[in-house]
């Protein structure tokens, strides 16, 4: 099982930040603890507009990211360059 301890935004200087903008690059950081290996894990990340629809949907596994096995403390980024309605994913 994955716990999923601190969401955080962090800004291009790797700065934690909240007010973004159209074609501002943030970084989505999350922290997660595994009490037990995980075998094949996939990290998803939705996000909603404020009137709560839906403007993008990643997977870790359909952009090409096939973890093996996590376990213990660690986290997983999901970067994001905003330009109108196109976003990239890269994953550190």
């Amino acid at each position: 099982m994955i716990f999923l301890l601190v969401t955080e935004f962090l800004n291009n200087h790797e700065l934690k930040y909240v007010n973004f903008k159209v074609g501002d690059y943030f970084k989505l950081r999350i922290y997660f603890n595994c009490r037990r290996i995980v075998k094949k894990p996939i990290f998803t990340v939705s996000l909603f507009n404020i009137e709560g629809l839906l403007v993008s949907s990643n997977y870790s596994n359909f952009d090409g990211y096939n973890i093996d096995k996590i376990s213990g403390e660690g986290f997983v980024h999901f970067t994001y360059l905003i330009k109108l309605d196109l976003w990239e994913l890269y994953m550190d």
